[in-house]
C-alpha cells in the first residue's frame, strides 16, 4: 500500500512538471513543432493523406504526427482547438507514460534479480529519477518525437523481460509491436531493435532454472516467444522497409547532416 502511494505521488509530480503552464512554457513555437503541426493537421483533415514518412524538414518518421492528429480530434471533441497546446499535451502524455514504463521495467528487473538483490525501492527510485530529470521534462513539453523514444525502449524491454520470465506469447508479441514502432518514430530510435539482440543473447546464456526439466520447458517457451516477437516486428516493419527500399536516401540523410570532415593542411 505504501509503495503504491509513493508511486502515485511520483506520477502526480511527473504530471505537474510536464503540464504546468504548458501553454506558455517553453515560450514560442519551434520550427520542428510547426512543421509537424501542419502535417498532423493535414492527416487529421485529409482522409487520403496517410504517410509512412514525412519528407519535409529533412525527413521525419510519422508516428508523432499521427499522435498529434488524434490529439487534435480529442481537443476539438472537448471544445478546445488544434494547435500548440494540443501538440505539447501529446508530448507531455508520452513523458508521463515513460515514467510509468520505467517503473514497470525496474520492477521487472527487481523481480528477476536473484544475485543482485535489488532493493524494493529500486523501481520507485528509477521512476522518481526520470520524473525529475531535466532533459525528460524538457522534451515532454515540446511537440516533437524524441520523447517517444525512451517510452518505446523501456516498454519494449519490459515486455521482453516479462515474457522471458512468464513465457507468455502475447507479451513477446507486444514487444515485437513496440520494436517495430521504433522504426516509425525517430531516426535515433532505429538502433533499438539492434540493441535488443545482445540483450536477448545475454538472457539466453544466463540460465536460472536449476532443474533440467524446467530448463527445457522454459527454453522452448522462450524460443517460441522470441520467434513471435521477431515475426511480429518484421511483419509490421515491411511497409516502412518497402518505403526505404524505394527511397534509400532517407537512411543516410540525418547522419550526413551531423557528420563532419576534418581536413589537414
Amino acid at each position: 500500500m505504501v509503495r503504491r502511494l509513493i508511486l502515485l505521488a511520483i506520477l502526480i509530480l511527473a504530471i505537474f512538471l510536464r503540464f504546468w503552464q504548458l501553454h506558455s512554457l517553453p515560450p514560442g513555437f519551434h520550427l520542428d513543432e510547426s512543421y509537424e503541426a501542419l502535417e498532423a493537421w493535414r492527416i487529421f483533415t485529409e482522409p487520403a493523406y496517410r504517410p509512412l514518412f514525412l519528407t519535409g524538414n529533412f525527413g521525419v518518421p510519422a508516428i508523432n504526427a499521427y499522435a498529434n492528429a488524434l490529439m487534435f480530434g480529442l481537443f476539438q471533441l472537448l471544445g478546445g482547438e488544434a494547435g500548440p497546446v494540443a501538440m505539447r499535451t501529446t508530448a507531455a502524455c508520452f513523458g508521463v507514460l515513460g515514467v510509468g514504463a520505467l517503473y514497470a521495467l525496474a520492477s521487472e528487473l527487481q523481480r528477476m534479480s536473484q544475485k543482485a538483490h535489488l532493493s524494493l525501492a529500486f523501481p520507485l527510485f528509477a521512476a522518481a529519477s526520470l520524473a525529475t530529470l531535466r532533459w525528460h521534462i524538457h522534451f515532454s513539453r515540446i511537440g516533437i518525437e524524441p520523447i517517444i523514444v525512451p517510452l518505446l525502449w523501456t516498454s519494449a524491454l519490459w515486455l521482453l523481460l516479462r515474457g522471458w520470465r512468464t513465457g507468455h506469447g502475447g507479451t513477446f508479441a507486444g514487444c515485437g509491436v513496440l520494436l517495430a514502432a521504433t522504426m516509425y518514430t525517430y531516426q535515433a530510435a532505429w538502433i533499438i531493435p539492434f540493441l535488443m539482440l545482445p540483450i536477448m543473447l545475454l538472457l539466453w546464456i544466463s540460465k536460472t532454472e536449476s532443474a533440467p526439466e524446467k530448463q527445457a520447458i522454459r527454453a522452448r517457451q522462450r524460443a517460441i516467444g522470441l520467434g513471435i516477437a521477431g515475426v511480429v516486428a518484421i511483419l509490421l516493419v515491411i511497409p516502412f522497409g518497402w518505403y526505404v527500399w524505394q527511397h534509400p536516401d532517407i537512411v543516410t540523410l540525418r547522419p550526413s547532416q551531423v557528420a563532419s570532415a576534418v581536413g589537414t593542411d
